[in-house]
């Protein structure tokens, strides 16, 4: 009896050491760095048009946005989720820290739309910089 207990405790141990299908996401060191939601046509191209000026601008001026967004996610008042700022959060860092004031309403909107790939109203700024920024 204690033998065929053995074994069935170490199929159910065997079981439990196996990654799952699911937690092998979890496993992607760069799964916070990418962005992987998807937009309608129109908003990929305003997207598209948003991350061009964005990046642009960075590139002329020699900016690097990741510290910005660090900062931001280290204050008393951030919900201190990892790579994540709150959506005023990233618009004070791309308006006012960083002072990229040329996009529009709308293209501001989709940009956060697009990096906000939980639905749940924080940006991931990793993504973000490493859209903008890629030779950080």
């Amino acid at each position: 009896a204690v033998a065929i207990a053995g074994v069935f405790v170490c199929s159910i141990i065997d079981d439990l050491l196996k990654p799952k299908e699911k937690a092998k996401s979890l496993i992607d060191k760069t799964r916070f760095q990418v962005c992987k939601k998807e937009l309608t046509a129109e908003q990929e191209a305003i997207y598209e048009r948003a991350i061009e000026k964005l990046s642009q601008k960075c590139y002329t001026k020699r900016i690097l946005v990741k510290p910005f967004f660090d900062d931001a996610a280290k204050n008393q008042n951030s919900s201190l989720r990892v790579g994540r700022v709150t959506v005023q959060q990233f618009k004070q860092v791309i308006i006012t820290n960083l002072g990229l004031n040329e996009l529009s309403t709308e293209e501001l909107d989709v940009v956060i739309e697009k990096f906000d790939d939980y639905n749940d109203k924080m940006v991931n700024y990793l993504a973000f910089s490493n859209t903008v920024d890629p030779d950080m």
